[in-house]
């Protein structure tokens, strides 16, 4: 699709389902592909302007969470984020948490904080590779199927979850993924090699934090 076309056809996508994400996506696509400014990206696929980088090299930390049994779930417990909480469209869901009892909880797991972004490392083939982005402080640990990354100062956290969602949408960490019987997992050491294209520094703190807000 084309800038041209994707205008022409903006009060359809306005109507659809999930309107908002898909035409986030959607800008992302034209974006990485050069059509928003007419600067076809080089063979590297990076738009011209853009620089690409490696998740360890934008990152302060990047931290799976720890594993805990239902045995010890308990009522009233410290929430312990899983797999099901994070969404596919790049959000947290929290209609169902799951809570543990405290002395069970890794002190330096035991919250997020706005701006983390959760990534679901262990998942079935189709999900693995949800991501999410934390909008403001909780005191939740995580499950060791999640990693937490935190970006270094500069980089968009919302952004980065945009981003990493598109892969996922494409298959990308489908193909990617060490698969077994039902279950397939992006482990630390891969994440951190994988690269993303950052767009100049102007726009990395002003149109695109305007559009992911």
């Amino acid at each position: 699709m084309t800038l041209e076309s994707f205008f022409e056809k903006f009060e359809l996508f306005a109507d659809a389902p999930d309107a908002v994400e898909k035409m986030r996506e959607l800008v992302l696509r034209l974006a990485f592909t050069g059509s928003l400014t007419g600067k076809r990206p080089p063979d590297d696929g990076v738009p011209v302007g853009w620089e690409r980088r490696t998740m360890e090299s934008i990152s302060a930390s990047i931290s799976s969470g720890f594993a805990c049994s239902r045995s010890h779930q308990v009522e009233n417990g410290h929430v312990h984020l899983r797999t099901h909480n994070i969404s596919t469209l790049g959000t947290l869901n929290f209609d169902l948490l799951v809570r543990i009892d405290p002395k069970m909880v890794d002190p330096q797991k035991a919250s997020i904080r706005a701006g983390d972004i959760l990534f679901n490392n262990t998942n079935s083939q189709e999900l693995v590779g949800k991501t999410s982005l934390v909008v403001r402080n909780y005191d939740y640990g995580f499950s060791n199927h999640i990693t937490r990354i935190r970006v270094k100062d500069g980089i968009f956290p919302g952004f980065v979850v945009f981003y990493l969602t598109l892969l996922r949408n494409s298959g990308y960490f489908a193909h990617l993924c060490t698969r077994w019987i039902n279950q397939a997992a992006v482990n630390t050491d891969t994440l951190k090699e994988q690269t993303i294209p950052l767009p100049p520094s102007p726009s990395r703190s002003g149109s695109w934090r305007r559009w992911m807000s």
